[in-house]
């Protein structure tokens, strides 16, 4: 199963239970092994409680070795849980024992050796993407989707989103970048903008840039958002010249970026740029020299943070004015 899949299927998790799954998957990206077989953990036993909940209305305070048998104890004697459930959560109880098992060995023997962390991290990491494969599988996934919908605050209807935004952007390679995206275009779509991505195809490789100026014309704005691509770890500015200058550690977006804004800018549209703090300086992410000053983010990305807030109320406010008129 692929992190898309998982960020796209967020929706089926609670959200306390899916934050300690997307703690663990970043963990384990950054390779910090030992936190991310402790979030690990904590999500199935976050997940264990979600199921026993879906099932028999009750609250669940159990340490994770007695959810796991009260879980297989439960589908086991309820006529009423499916066979396919069944078999799925069974399953699932048998990985979670397995994280259980190696994250306790991970805690209590503090004489593991790095291979060995690396290999236990990995066979969790492994084991947790198997149970979110099954859990979407289940019923109990489907139903709690749709009581969470039912639950959702009258007072606080969505916004239909009609107001063509072309997002540029770079193809998230970290599961902190997609997740980052996703729920940044969940915020733009709840305040009625609607996001449009370029998605060019093996038949666009001989003209990409007919198909990106016929997207970018159809929208309204476009909002430039600078994610990490590379990191340059030493370099040289102007070299062989009189400015020659030597330095370290500089991050740089997808000059696909600085491509499409300047067709945004010659076609006449609003431009937005957002980028992270310690993207370079330069182009349309210059910090002196730019018509349309970046907002900056801190990392790790936040998309509940101020500036972030912020950029998503310009262009509702934007998009206000433009209904407006």
């Amino acid at each position: 199963m692929k992190t898309e899949e998982i960020v796209q299927n967020k929706k089926y998790f609670e959200t306390v239970t899916f934050n300690h799954l997307s703690f663990s998957l970043k963990s384990y990206e950054n390779e910090d092994y030992f936190s991310s077989a402790v979030w690990a953990a904590v999500f199935i036993e976050a997940l264990l409680k979600d199921i026993l909940y879906y099932f028999d209305g009750k609250d669940h305070n159990e340490e994770l070795n007695s959810l796991i048998k009260n879980v297989k104890i439960y589908i086991e004697h309820d006529n009423a849980v499916s066979l396919e459930d069944k078999r799925l959560i069974k399953d699932m109880t048998g990985r979670c024992h397995e994280i259980r098992v190696k994250r306790n060995r991970l805690v209590h023997d503090t004489g593991v050796e790095r291979g060995g962390l690396d290999m236990d991290a990995r066979d969790i990491n492994n084991n947790l993407i198997q149970i979110v494969k099954q859990y979407l599988k289940t019923t109990v996934a489907t139903g709690l989707c749709e009581k969470k919908r039912v639950q959702r605050p009258a007072s606080a209807p969505i916004k239909e989103a009609t107001f063509p935004v072309f997002i540029s952007t770079i193809t998230p390679h970290t599961f902190e970048q997609l997740e980052f995206i996703n729920s940044f275009t969940e915020k733009l779509q709840e305040n009625g903008i609607l996001p449009v991505r370029c998605e060019l195809t093996d038949f666009d490789k001989k003209d990409p840039m007919k198909k990106v100026k016929e997207i970018i014309e159809q929208c309204k704005a476009i909002l430039v958002l600078g994610l990490e691509r590379s990191h340059v770890y030493y370099y040289k500015d102007k070299e062989g010249s009189r400015e020659e200058s030597e330095n370290t550690h500089r991050k740089y977006t997808s000059s696909w970026l600085q491509i499409e804004s300047g067709m945004a800018i010659a076609l006449g549209k609003e431009v937005f740029v957002l980028c992270q703090k310690d993207i370079h300086s330069d182009g349309i992410f210059d910090r002196f020299w730019n018509s349309y000053p970046p907002i900056e983010m801190e990392t790790p990305l936040d998309v509940n943070s101020e500036n972030v807030q912020m950029m998503i109320q310009r262009i509702r406010e934007f998009a206000e004015s433009c209904e407006k008129q």
